[in-house]
């Protein structure tokens, strides 16, 4: 069941994976569609350019647009 066309933060994440199973498997759809989907591999930290819908490791200065971002990257 889909919840919905909202963004969701970390603490909204973690909301919603404290109601899940603790060993259930992290699956990531490629699209909005579910056209395809994967597992989850990694993560990591950065910042997102919601204008750009660019994602970058490191802050670069100047730029205002940036929010803190936490991704998840799938298997493939």
């Amino acid at each position: 069941v889909r919840r919905g066309d909202k963004e969701v933060n970390v603490r909204q994440l973690i909301t919603l994976l404290e109601k899940q199973h603790p060993y259930a498997e992290v699956i990531l759809s490629s699209d909005p569609e579910g056209n395809s989907f994967s597992t989850v591999t990694d993560y990591s930290t950065g910042f997102w350019s919601p204008g750009d819908q660019e994602y970058m490791e490191e802050r670069i200065d100047g730029d205002d647009d940036l929010t803190k971002a936490f991704l998840l990257w799938p298997d493939r």
